[in-house]
């Protein structure tokens, strides 16, 4: 199971003009929550990718997730 968390103020800014869910993807992995999005970046899986609709919580999440990746 999982939970799609966005932030946007308009229905169709859920997605971007390729079709990408804008937002975070949540999993529980031995009891704990994981943002899959982050936790693909922290380990080389995926390059992060900024929207103007982004937090600067969420931007400094990223970057610190994309500096372990590249540790």
């Amino acid at each position: 199971p999982c939970t799609a968390v966005t932030v946007v103020d308009k229905p169709n800014d859920v997605f971007d003009t390729y079709g990408r869910f804008v937002g975070d993807v949540h999993v529980k992995i031995s009891g704990n929550n994981v943002v899959l999005n982050r936790w693909l970046v922290e380990n080389g899986f995926a390059f992060p990718a900024y929207y103007n609709s982004m937090r600067t919580e969420e931007i400094e999440a990223l970057n610190t997730a994309s500096k372990i990746a590249i540790d």
